[in-house]
C-alpha cells in the first residue's frame, strides 16, 4: 500500500472549482448555503441535545467542522455536520468516559481518518457488505427514536438508563406521567415537516415548523419545556470549552471508541460523496475527502463540538438548492455562525418536544424499512448477518456490532468461495475433446495415457479451499505416474494455496508420482514462480495447455520416469 499517492490525489475541490468562478457562481453558492444553513439549524441543535449535551455542542460542529470539511474537502458539494449515525456511539462514549473523553476521542478519530486518507484506504469503504451497513442503520434510528421519546412525550424521568430494555422498561412505568403539551408540540412537529415535505418541498421543512412552533409556544404561553428552560439561553458566540489537555490513561480508554468514529467518519463521508456524484456527475477524491474529515473532526474536538461527517439530507439540499462549489459549504457554516449571533435568544423558545420530533423524523427516513425487510428475503447467511449487526447495535454497542458484522460477513464469503471452487477429475476438453469430457474417456479415446490423472482446479483457490487438495494423496485408488493439475479455471491463489500445493507435491513425491501444472492463469504463475514451485515441480512440468501436459504425462509414464524421493532415495 502506498504512503505517498500523486500531489493531484489531495488537492481539494476548491482549489479547481475556483477556476473560471464568476459573480453569478458565487452568488448561486451564497443562496445554497443560506438555505442549508436554515435547515441545518434546528438539526445542529437537535443532535446535540441527543448525544446528552446542549445544543451549541451541535452548532459548533456543523460551523468549524463544516467549514473544514468544504474548505479542504474533495467534494465539491459535500456539507458536514453531526448526524444521526453518531448519536448512539457518541452517547456511549459521553457516558463512560466523559466530555474530554468524548472530545479527545473526536480528536483521535481525526488522526485515524488522516492515516486513512494518507494510506488511501478511501477504496476499501465499499467493501463494507450492505446487510452491515443496513442493519447497523437501522438499528440506529430505532434506538435515536426510543432514545427521544422521553422529550416528545415529555416523560418525567430524570436520568434515563442507557440500555435498550432498561429504558423501555423505564418507560413503561412512566406512562402515567406523559405530558399533553409536550406530545402534542412533538406530533405537530412531525406532522408539520410531512406536509412541507409533501406540499412545498422546495422549503426547509424542519426550519420552518420548528420556527412555527416555537412562535406558536412563546404567544400562547403553552406549559412546556423548552432549550431555555432546560439549558438556558444560548451563547451568542462561540464560547464552549474544548479539548484542552490529552492525558494518556484516557487516551487509551477511548482508543477503540475513536477508531469506531474514525471508520464511520469514513464510511458516511464517502457514501455521501458517492450520492453527490450521482446526482452530479462529478467525482471526489477520496483520499482528500478522508484527510478533511480527520481535520474537521481534530479541529471541531478542539472547539468543543462533536463527531463531524458528511451529511447525506443537507448535502442533497445543497445540490438542489443549486450549489455549484464548496464556497456554498463555507457560506453554510459562515450562516449558522450569524444565526447562533443573532437568534440565540429566540432560538431558546423551541420547544424540546419539537427538536424530538426533528429527529424521529431524520431517524425514521435513516432507517428505511423497506430495505430491511426486503433483505429479510435474502439469503439465510446475509439474514444471519442483517440480524446479528441489528440486535447487536440495539443490546451491546454499535462498534461491536460492526466488528462482528464484518467478521460473520468474511465467513460467509469464506464459505461461498468453497462453495464454487472445486477439486474434481478433469473436466476440461482439448480442441478434439469437446468440453466437459472426463478424464476416463481421454483414456477411452486414447488422448491420457495409461497410469496418469487427470484433475482440475476450479474458482479462487485461497485459504478456504486449499484445504482440499492435499486430500487427493488419500483418494487417489491406485499409483498414478504422473497426476496432472488442470489450473485454467483459477483467478487467484494465496500463500495457503500455494502451501497447500507444495504439500501435495511432496507427497506425490514420496510415492514416486510426478505432478504436472497446466493452463496456469497469470496471477497464480506469478505467485507460484515467487515461492519457488516450479523449482519443485522440475523441468517441463509447468505447461500452458492441457496437451502440451498430456504429451509431457506420456513421456513420463512411458519412460517410467519418477521424481527424486524426498529423503534423496533412488
Amino acid at each position: 500500500m502506498k504512503l505517498t499517492p500523486p500531489a493531484s490525489a489531495f488537492r481539494p475541490a476548491l482549489w479547481t472549482s475556483l477556476r473560471g468562478y464568476t459573480a453569478a457562481s458565487f452568488w448561486r453558492d451564497s443562496v445554497a448555503g443560506m438555505t442549508v444553513a436554515l435547515v441545518a439549524l434546528p438539526l445542529s441543535m437537535a443532535f446535540g441535545v441527543a448525544v446528552g449535551l446542549e445544543p451549541i455542542h451541535g452548532l459548533i460542529t456543523s460551523i468549524v467542522g463544516g467549514f473544514m470539511i468544504s474548505l479542504l474537502g474533495g467534494s465539491r458539494y459535500q456539507i458536514g455536520g453531526p448526524t444521526a449515525a453518531f448519536v448512539v456511539i457518541i452517547a456511549s462514549v459521553l457516558a463512560r468516559h466523559g466530555y474530554q473523553g468524548l472530545l479527545t476521542a473526536t480528536v483521535l478519530a481525526g488522526g485515524f481518518l488522516i492515516v486513512f486518507g494518507l494510506l488511501r484506504v478511501g477504496r476499501f469503504i465499499e467493501f463494507v457488505p450492505y446487510p452491515v451497513t443496513v442493519g447497523f442503520t437501522t438499528a440506529v434510528g430505532v434506538l435515536i427514536i426510543v432514545g427521544q421519546l422521553r422529550d416528545f412525550l415529555g416523560f418525567s424521568l430524570v436520568n434515563p438508563s442507557p440500555g435498550f430494555l432498561e429504558r423501555l422498561g423505564e418507560y413503561a412505568g412512566a406512562l402515567g406521567t406523559i405530558d399533553v403539551w409536550s406530545a402534542a408540540f412533538g406530533a405537530a412537529t412531525v406532522v408539520g415537516i410531512v406536509v412541507v415535505r409533501r406540499l412545498v418541498p422546495r422549503l426547509p421543512a424542519a426550519a420552518v415548523v420548528v420556527t412555527a412552533l416555537a412562535v406558536a409556544a412563546a404567544v400562547s404561553g403553552a406549559p412546556v419545556v423548552t432549550i431555555a428552560g432546560r439549558f438556558g439561553e444560548l451563547p451568542s458566540r462561540i464560547g464552549a470549552a474544548g479539548l484542552r489537555v490529552f492525558d494518556l490513561g484516557l487516551i487509551r480508554s477511548v482508543l477503540p471508541d475513536a477508531f469506531s468514529i474514525a471508520l464511520l467518519v469514513a464510511l458516511e463521508s464517502l457514501l455521501t460523496a458517492l450520492v453527490a456524484d450521482g446526482m452530479t456527475g462529478d467525482r471526489h477524491r477520496s483520499e482528500t475527502e478522508l484527510i478533511a474529515q480527520g481535520v474537521a473532526n481534530i479541529a471541531t474536538g478542539l472547539a468543543g463540538g462533536i463527531p463531524v461527517t458528511g451529511a447525506i439530507a443537507r448535502t442533497a439540499t445543497n445540490i438542489k438548492a443549486g450549489a455549484r462549489s464548496p464556497v456554498a459549504g463555507m457560506v453554510h457554516a459562515a450562516a449558522l455562525l450569524a444565526l447562533v449571533a443573532a437568534a440565540s435568544p429566540v432560538a431558546g423558545f423551541i420547544p424540546l418536544a419539537c427538536l424530538s420530533g426533528v429527529l424521529m423524523v431524520i431517524a425514521w427516513d435513516m432507517a428505511e424499512l423497506h430495505r430491511f425487510v426486503r433483505l429479510l428475503r435474502a439469503p439465510r447467511g446475509d439474514v444471519a448477518v442483517l440480524a446479528a449487526t441489528f440486535l447487536l447495535t440495539i443490546l451491546v454497542d454499535l462498534t461491536t456490532a460492526v466488528q462482528i458484522g464484518v467478521v460473520l460477513s468474511t465467513f460467509l464469503f469464506m464459505r461461498r468461495m468453497v462453495q464454487v471452487s472445486s477439486i474434481s477429475p478433469g473436466q476440461i476438453g482439448t480442441e478434439e475433446s469437446p468440453p466437459g469430457t472426463p478424464a476416463e474417456l481421454y483414456r477411452r479415446a486414447g488422448r491420457l495415457p495409461e497410469r496418469v490423472e487427470l484433475y482440475e482446479i476450479t474458482g479462487p483457490f485461497f485459504f478456504g479451499v486449499a484445504s482440499r487438495l492435499p486430500d487427493l494423496l488419500h483418494t487417489v485408488e491406485r499409483e498414478p505416474a504422473v497426476v496432472i493439475l488442470q489450473m485454467g479455471q483459477v483467478p487467484v491463489i494465496d500463500a495457503s494455496g500455494v502451501q497447500a500445493l507444495e504439500t501435495t507435491v511432496k507427497g506425490f513425491r514420496d510415492r514416486r508420482t510426478a505432478v504436472i501444472l497446466c493452463g496456469v492463469q497469470p496471477q497464480p504463475a506469478g505467485v507460484l514462480s515467487a515461492m519457488g514451485i516450479p523449482a519443485l515441480l522440475g523441468q517441463g512440468n509447468v505447461c500452458a495447455t492441457l496437451d502440451e501436459a498430456i504429451a509431457a504425462a506420456g513421456l513420463l509414464a512411458g519412460a517410467g520416469s519418477r521424481p527424486p524421493r524426498a529423503d534423496g532415495g533412488s
